[in-house]
């Protein structure tokens, strides 16, 4: 029995426990808006903008220091969660993320202003037409008073108005229309029509007018004469590559004051006709052949029913609208997206004063500059302009190449066809530069083809350089497959362990050789799923096994394997007079981990320490393995693909990077992403 013995004295015991001071964040986001400048560890102030709609923003946080604490605007947080919603007012909004260290004296605060917009008062448009007519002057920003002839024939007009901010509104005659959309049809007298255009901004107050004021001929003074202005013509609907008759349409030749206008229409009975014949054939394309012999139509109107659309969409027909300036190719998945009466209004640039006015613009745009660098640009062919209510739908157009238009010379010719380029000024007031494809056909004949989703002005030109251009940006744009991948349940897992098996694998999938060797591992089978992989990197000097002869493929990887990997990888030198860390001064990986260190590869914690021993999660192991291999972070991608990575994850870039198969490009040293590949 112990006991103590009255007046003895005993040794006083003293604990002294460390408490962290840091008090630093290891990411911060928003859930709108961009910070600026990007979260930084050694930046405390950021900005952001958003749209006046988003009234409330989240914020998240996460601390270096386990033991730390967070406060919102004076709200305690969790680390790595979202805080409550944070309401806006218009202006500046200042958030002050505050982070308190373990040892509860040391604090760092971080702002965000956030400045949330205030309603626009932008009531303008950025495109206007009509359906019939056409507009003079032309449609421009500062213009808000326009005519229209049209023939008598014409009895109603539809108008298509785009609004320049999307929150702003439209009314056409006082009834409501959608941007981009063609209104509800506008019935014509004889004589003068006044549409009046209103755009009210999203203030709700801001409004502005465009006026259309459309003439309507009148009728002629004789039967005789006014059927003498219109004729029929017969066309052809052929199937797209037997080129067999399939049923015949009719299209209306309107001639007047020297213009030449062509009405085609599709009816249900030959959409269907032609379907049931197409079906017969094994074949899955009409093609609807308007004739121009003379070359002097100067607008096309065609017009597809919804009803002949049904038709098109159950048969999954494609449609080809081939007219002498212009082919349009309607792939049936576009068709099946469209639920309305279809029309396209196709105007050819003839006129050589417009095809100069459509080279001087294209002279002065920046892109175009750059290419041709003070070189020849020139229009080729004839410019044309399409109007359609199908937008958002892919079509593929062809523009003739006439062999008027190129040099005899067979070097030359050559030359230029390497150099064309398709110019496009879109409704909305953007404009495009694309390649598209020159297709030579049986007879020689040469066209260009491209495919477009939204319709406007498009100009064939000779781009002295562009082949160049080209190529150059075929070098600086890439594609990075993708090494790892998640799970079949939509998730990465991010913070789940990596084993040595698995981290082999991603190993194997980037090596340029497959040199392999068989080390009798007393632990691997050959019939192990990673068996070929711990091979291929035993035999590269990348992973080895224990001395006492086991790989351990199940064993989680910890950090200084990782490094160790890493520097083999990148051929380092170990740097043996350097030791960052308190933790790893006698650890075996030392000189290995000092070398990733100084190389940016792998960093340390807040506290001091490495932790060399720590398990590596499979974010961490995509960080460093980017870093291996060059690549990343991919900006730009910024739709999730795994459900538990959101944009706000620290590693979310990284991630996207290595579970991806994508496109990119370089701009200002940034890999930037293009598009998705499979």
């Amino acid at each position: 029995m112990w006991g103590i013995r009255e007046g003895q004295q005993y040794p006083k015991l003293s604990y002294f426990i460390n408490y962290s001071d840091h008090a630093e964040l290891s990411a911060l986001a928003i859930s709108e808006g961009t910070l600026s400048p990007s979260f930084a560890e050694d930046i405390t102030s950021y900005t952001a903008d958003v749209a006046n709609s988003v009234d409330h923003v989240t914020v998240t946080a996460a601390v270096y220091d386990s033991n730390a604490t967070l406060k919102v605007n004076g709200t305690t947080a969790t680390s790595g969660m979202s805080t409550s919603a944070i309401p806006l007012n218009v202006g500046d909004n200042t958030i002050t993320v505050t982070v308190t260290a373990e040892d509860g004296i040391t604090t760092k605060d971080y702002t965000v202003v956030v400045k949330r917009a205030a309603l626009s008062t932008n009531a303008e448009l950025s495109a206007l037409a009509i359906s019939a007519g056409t507009l003079s002057p032309s449609f421009a920003e500062g213009i808000t008073s326009y005519t229209a002839d049209v023939a008598n024939s014409a009895d109603h007009v539809t108008v298509t108005a785009s609004v320049y901010d999307s929150n702003a509104t439209l009314k056409v005659n006082g009834t409501t229309a959608t941007s981009g959309m063609p209104s509800n049809a506008i019935p014509l007298n004889v004589g003068d029509n006044t549409i009046t255009v209103t755009v009210t901004a999203e203030d709700g107050t801001t409004t502005k007018d465009y006026i259309v004021v459309v003439k309507r001929a009148a009728t002629s003074g004789s039967s005789s004469s006014s059927k003498s202005n219109e004729e029929e013509i017969i066309v052809k609907v052929e199937s797209g590559n037997s080129k067999e008759v399939l049923v015949e349409t009719k299209v209306k030749r309107v001639r007047d004051k020297g213009t030449v206008k062509d009405e085609v229409n599709l009816s249900q009975e030959s959409a269907k006709e032609t379907v049931k014949k197409l079906l017969g054939l094994k074949e899955d394309t009409l093609r609807m052949v308007i004739p121009d012999e003379k070359n002097e139509v100067a607008e096309v109107n065609v017009s597809i029913p919804k009803a002949s659309l049904n038709e098109l969409k159950a048969g999954k027909t494609n449609l080809v609208i081939e007219m002498e300036n212009v082919t349009l190719l309607l792939p049936n998945r576009s068709l099946a997206e469209f639920d309305q009466d279809l029309y396209f209004r196709v105007v050819p640039i003839k006129d050589e004063t417009e095809q100069k006015q459509v080279e001087e613009r294209a002279k002065n745009e920046q892109i175009i500059q750059n290419i041709a660098q003070n070189k020849d640009v020139k229009v080729l062919g004839r410019p044309a302009d399409i109007e359609t209510n199908m937008q958002n739908q892919s079509v593929l157009i062809t523009l003739p190449l006439k062999s008027t238009d190129l040099p005899s010379d067979m070097e030359e010719k050559q030359q230029m066809i390497n150099n064309l380029m398709i110019f496009i000024e879109h409704s909305d007031g953007t404009k495009e530069l694309v390649k598209g494809e020159v297709v030579t056909h049986d007879d020689g004949s040469l066209d260009i083809q491209f495919d477009i989703d939204k319709f406007s002005t498009f100009t064939m030109l000779y781009i002295d350089g562009a082949e160049g251009y080209l190529a150059q940006l075929e070098e600086q744009e890439s594609i990075h497959h993708a090494y790892i991948s998640g799970y079949e349940d939509g998730t990465f897992k991010p913070d789940q362990h990596i084993t040595r098996a698995e981290m082999a694998t991603l190993l194997a999938r980037n090596l340029s050789t497959t040199e392999m060797e068989s080390v009798p591992y007393s632990d691997l089978s050959i019939d192990h799923w990673a068996y070929a992989s711990i091979q291929e990197t035993t035999a590269n000097g990348l992973m080895i096994g224990d001395p006492d002869g086991q790989f351990r493929p199940e064993a989680v990887l910890t950090r200084a394997e990782m490094a160790t990997i890493a520097f083999y990888w990148m051929d380092l030198q170990e740097q043996n007079e350097m030791n960052a860390f308190r933790d790893t001064t006698d650890h075996w990986a030392a000189a290995k981990i000092a070398a990733l260190v100084q190389e940016g590869i792998m960093k340390g914690y807040p506290d001091g320490s490495f932790k060399p021993d720590q398990p590596l999660t499979r974010a961490e192991a995509v960080m460093v393995m980017n870093k291996m291999l060059d690549v990343g972070p991919l900006n730009g991608a910024d739709t999730p693909l795994w459900s538990d990575v959101p944009v706000t994850h620290w590693a979310f870039e990284a991630i996207q990077e290595a579970s991806m198969s994508h496109r990119y490009e370089i701009i200002e040293d940034q890999e930037v992403f293009v598009e998705q590949v499979k």
